[in-house]
């Protein structure tokens, strides 16, 4: 059966050290009974790549056979019996509900005492040492005596969809096996495997690869094993002698159908085998999130550096943070979520992705999208527009001179409303506000009547359309509904509150939010509810300020990403008798050709996470820490990889009034020099941090700015100690 060639021993060793590299070639030297040796050499192809090479040089054979498991695909997770794991754990969940308290390592102790039976049985019989997954889900259950409680296919499914999910092609697998099918070849596999020949073809298939395979092989099913050489005499016997078998096993794969006079090569990838290693390492780790992010990430996933930073950055927090909102949900009996605009169109869209995938078989609360803003809100919830109110309001214009049209216009009126009662006070509303000279007629205006009926007037109008509003989407009439956001102070959702208190129909509102951002003094001591507003990330009334920082870039990220294409919420209207929102366009709508693609990104994780989140036992309250940690190391360090693919895009400030403040300023060498212009540039920016990650020397930049603003800062509180003693 073999076939030596009678070819030059020089020649044959140019061929093999030019086909399959020097270390092959050295390979072939050390006896074979030195497996340990063997092992460790680097010999072999480096890459399925290089086999296509090989494939390319060497196609007079006609049945080309490969290995499954780690040559035409890997798996996400690492050791395999991983899996088995995983289906113990689902097994022991499913008796649970039916009162049997089985845990998870009994099962798996016994799933090997089953599984060594049928070995022994295998044997008795003149089989190769193996047995079937349907066989052993069978006679665990029998011994458990849980085979009344749940059908042995339910737990075999469940192993065989784990399976499907683990499985992922091979680097350069199917372009080796589109290269063999397009040239007319053959193509077969040989595994040795508990699992059978229509079970391997459903991995197969799921990874859109049975196409290329003509048969399969199956030790558990023929009854013999590669290991054996008996399932390659088989495939001889049943395929003829002009077979090239390809895997990664030294002994399996390589070593004993070379014995049977089978052309074997030799999958030996270092890359894969450090992929395990580490997948073994982030296992062992603290950081639980390194670890699942390493299991469900896509290796096709990056486009642009947008894309990247969605997936890789916004994505994972996101997601964790939508699946904890669920979760919460599910426990506070929410009946339906409202995911505020506008950043809450891509947490929407990822609480669907939870929904459809994860929670499939669960019930989750509906998702709704709210176009809700201070705005409308602010005007619904005004009653009295007193002068106390407008000096508050001209405060969040942090110092600049503001008229009474800009602080009318933030409440949504139109000051042509007031021209006639302005006039009489002699009060222009375009004119900066003079307070000292002008304390009398302000006064006198907002206490007129008349002002104040319209003020009144506007209100209950807005109050009136907000609330058909928010009856069309579901609001209204319910016991528990949630509020879900990026960043809030939780000064809407009490405002709502308040405009409403009088309605019985007003449900208790629970708000669940990426950050609650800390509130002024006077907001503290006014009667704002805080009590149902949680920060399930970042929370002023926890965190320090130092904690809740990195949270607070993060936040303007997911602000700048998360929106759809339409403007800011600022009233609503009645079309033909339906209530539908009025959106004021922003400056911010014209960069969404590239913040859209940080979203997709944010959505491409989202998907990846809730397809393979079964192949780890991490709860997501478990992950929370770990995603705050990790943002807590890149927000203050970002990678200037990742302030380059930002430095053109800027946030549009809605309120008090619309200010576009830069996300990521350059710094030049001059003002590393001059220290000022560093100074002011990264004091201009929203993100400092990715503002001199930019500069030239990003860590002397780092230094310098951090000095100058200690200095600033002491030099600001001598000047206010300063005044203080004057006074």
């Amino acid at each position: 059966m073999k076939t030596h060639s009678r070819q030059n021993p020089l020649a044959r060793a140019w061929r093999t050290a030019r086909d399959e590299g020097w270390w092959s070639l050295i390979d072939s030297m050390i006896p074979d009974w030195l497996p340990r040796v063997h092992a460790h050499l680097p010999s072999g192809f480096s890459s399925m790549e290089d086999i296509l090479r090989w494939l390319e040089r060497h196609n007079k054979y006609e049945v080309y056979s490969f290995d499954v498991f780690d040559t035409l695909l890997r798996r996400r997770i690492d050791p395999p019996e991983l899996i088995k794991a995983l289906a113990a754990e689902y097994l022991s969940a499913r008796l649970v509900q039916h009162g049997i308290n089985i845990s998870q390592v009994e099962i798996l102790a016994q799933r090997k005492r089953c599984e060594e039976i049928l070995l022994q049985e295998a044997l008795s019989k003149g089989r190769d040492a193996d047995y079937r997954l349907d066989d052993v889900m069978t006679e665990t259950l029998k011994a458990l005596s849980a085979d009344s409680v749940v059908d042995s296919r339910e737990a075999v499914s469940y192993e065989i969809e784990l399976e499907k999910k683990a499985a992922q092609p091979m680097p350069g697998a199917v372009a080796a096996l589109s290269y063999l099918k397009s040239a007319g070849k053959r193509v077969i596999c040989m595994s040795d495997s508990y699992l059978s020949a229509n079970q391997m073809a459903a991995i197969f298939e799921h990874q859109n690869l049975m196409k290329y395979i003509d048969k399969l092989y199956v030790s558990s099913e023929i009854g013999k094993r590669k290991s054996t050489g008996r399932l390659f005499q088989h495939v001889l016997e049943t395929e003829g002698s002009k077979l090239v078998h390809i895997g990664d096993n030294y002994t399996s794969d390589y070593i004993i159908p070379k014995r049977l006079g089978i052309k074997a090569l030799r999958l030996n990838t270092t890359s894969e085998q450090a992929r395990k290693r580490k997948l073994r390492k982030l296992r062992a780790g603290k950081n639980k999130m390194d670890y699942v992010n390493a299991i469900v990430r896509s290796d096709a996933r990056e486009g642009s550096e947008l894309h990247r930073i969605g997936y890789a950055i916004l994505g994972p927090a996101l997601t964790v943070f939508v699946h904890n909102v669920a979760e919460r949900a599910r426990k506070d009996d929410i009946e339906a979520l409202f995911f505020i605009a506008r950043d809450g169109y891509a947490l929407k869209k990822i609480y669907e992705i939870l929904q459809n995938n994860i929670y499939a078989n669960a019930s989750l609360p509906p998702g709704k999208y709210m176009c809700l803003s201070r705005f409308p809100v602010r005007l619904a919830s005004a009653q009295k527009f007193a002068y106390s109110e407008l000096r508050r309001a001209a405060e969040k214009y942090g110092g600049k001179r503001v008229s009474l049209k800009d602080i009318l216009n933030s409440y949504g009126f139109q000051s042509e409303q007031f021209a006639s009662i302005a006039q009489r006070y002699r009060i222009d509303v375009t004119e900066p506000i003079d307070y000292k000279a002008h304390d009398g007629k302000l006064r006198a205006f907002l206490e007129d009547s008349v002002f104040q009926e319209t003020i009144e007037a506007g209100a209950s109008s807005a109050r009136r359309l907000l609330r058909e509003y928010l009856a069309s989407i579901g609001f209204f009439g319910r016991h528990n509904v949630g509020f879900v956001d990026a960043n809030v102070e939780g000064l809407t959702q009490s405002l709502l509150a308040q405009a409403f208190a009088k309605d019985k129909d007003y449900p208790t509102v629970h708000g669940y939010y990426l950050n609650v951002q800390g509130l002024d003094k006077r907001r503290r001591s006014s009667n704002i509810d805080l009590s149902q507003v949680k920060g399930l990330v970042s929370d002023w009334r926890r965190d320090s300020y130092d904690k809740q920082e990195p949270f607070l870039r993060l936040g303007i990220l997911v602000e700048l990403f998360s929106h759809p294409n339409h403007g800011v919420t600022v009233g609503y209207k009645n079309v033909d008798g339906k209530i539908v929102p009025v959106f004021r366009k922003t400056p911010q709508e014209t960069q969404y050709s590239l913040t859209s693609q940080g979203l997709q990104g944010m959505l491409a994780y989202a998907r990846d996470y809730s397809s393979y989140y079964s192949l780890h036992n991490y709860k997501c309250d478990e992950l929370l820490e770990n995603m705050k940690s990790n943002v807590r190391s890149w927000a203050p360090f970002p990678p200037k990889r990742d302030a380059e693919a930002l430095k053109s895009l800027f946030m549009t400030s809605d309120w008090p009034q619309e200010v576009n403040t830069p996300l990521v300023k350059q710094i030049t060498v001059k003002d590393i020099v001059t220290v000022r212009g560093l100074v002011q540039k990264a004091r201009e920016s929203l993100w400092p941090e990715a503002t001199l990650a930019l500069a030239p020397a990003p860590r002397a930049s780092r230094l310098i700015f951090k000095a100058a603003t200690c200095s600033i800062k002491v030099i600001e509180r001598c000047h206010i100690r300063a005044s203080m003693n004057c006074s």
